[in-house]
């Protein structure tokens, strides 16, 4: 589902109904967090839109599911959406599909000076080499650097890093 800005409270219900379904599947692999470390959401440069984006897949039901909110330099939520459906095992996959959809969402939007952040070291490794990736993943990696092409400005963040690990710009005059 895609939508505008909505209330907190409807969010809030929708990330709570979408958890309860989560916690009763069984993903296939889940980034093992490191002690001590936590991350917190930071605001992208003045004028920027960030889209955070997430993917998982759901072993049990051969699902995988995507999400991204997007949000200007003040929090506020600009957009987001979520989607569902069958899929292979592959964690690494439903992490290119979310940093598609965030990218494809940013672009209907009209944005054009974007950061997109997402938690798949892997992916994000795979988008900053620039070489051909032969990977299972490798045409979503090449499709989302074509689309990236189309924004003055996309920034790939890793927030473990938290540091700018891909960009696609040219120059910009604000």
């Amino acid at each position: 589902m895609e939508g505008e800005c909505v209330e907190p409270v409807q969010v809030s219900s929708f990330v709570v109904q979408y958890l309860e379904v989560f916690l009763h599947q069984s993903v296939v692999s889940l980034p093992q967090s490191t002690p001590g470390m936590s991350f917190s959401w930071k605001s992208p440069s003045l004028d920027f839109i960030k889209v955070n984006f997430d993917g998982a897949v759901f072993e049990r039901t051969g699902e995988m599911g995507v999400g991204a909110v997007a949000r200007d330099s003040d929090g506020h939520c600009l957009a987001w959406l979520a989607h569902r459906v069958s899929c292979s095992e592959f964690g690494e996959l439903a992490e290119a599909w979310a940093a598609r959809e965030a990218i494809q969402l940013a672009l209907r939007k009209g944005w054009r000076l974007v950061v997109l952040e997402g938690n798949c070291a892997g992916l994000i490794q795979k988008l900053d080499i620039r070489l051909e990736d032969l990977s299972v993943i490798g045409p979503s990696v090449a499709d989302i650097r074509l689309l990236a092409r189309q924004f003055l400005s996309c920034r790939f963040l890793d927030p473990a890093f938290g540091q700018c690990c891909y960009a696609f710009s040219r120059p910009v005059s604000i």
